[in-house]
C-alpha cells in the first residue's frame, strides 16, 4: 500500500510539474509578444525614443526570461529569439526597415516556443 501511495505521489508531482512548466511557458510567450507589439505600435507611430525606452525593457525581461526558459527548453529556440531580441535597439536607433522582421521572428518563434512543448499527439510521437 506505501509503494502505491509513493508513486501515486511521484505521478502527481510530475504532472503538477509538468503543468506548471507548461503555464510559465505561456506566460513568458505572451509577454514577449505582448513587447514586441508595443515596440511596434510605438515605432510605427513616430515615437522612437519610447520604442527604444520599450525595447530596452524587452531586453531585461528577456534576460530574465532566458533564465529559467533555458531549464525547460532547448537552447537552440532560445538562442533564436535572443538574438533577435538583442538587434531590436540598434534597428530601432538607425531606422532600418528591417525592425519588422525581427520582430515578426520574434513574435513566432516566441508562439513556437510554447507550442512546441504542449503534449499533443503529433508532438508526443
Amino acid at each position: 500500500m506505501k509503494r502505491m501511495i509513493l508513486a501515486l505521489s511521484v505521478i502527481a508531482v510530475l504532472v503538477c510539474g509538468s503543468l506548471l512548466s507548461l503555464f510559465l511557458l505561456k506566460n513568458r510567450s505572451a509577454e514577449i509578444i505582448e513587447y514586441t507589439d508595443r515596440i511596434f505600435e510605438l515605432y510605427e507611430n513616430g515615437e522612437h525614443d519610447k520604442a527604444l525606452n520599450e525595447a530596452s525593457e524587452l531586453l531585461e525581461y528577456w534576460d530574465k526570461a532566458s533564465l529559467s526558459l533555458n531549464v525547460l527548453v532547448d537552447t537552440d529556440r532560445i538562442s533564436a529569439i535572443n538574438s533577435s531580441v538583442y538587434r531590436i535597439g540598434p534597428l530601432i536607433e538607425t531606422g532600418c526597415d528591417e525592425l519588422t522582421a525581427e520582430i515578426e521572428s520574434i513574435k513566432a518563434n516566441a508562439k513556437w516556443l510554447y507550442e512546441c512543448e504542449v503534449p499533443v499527439w503529433y508532438n508526443v510521437f
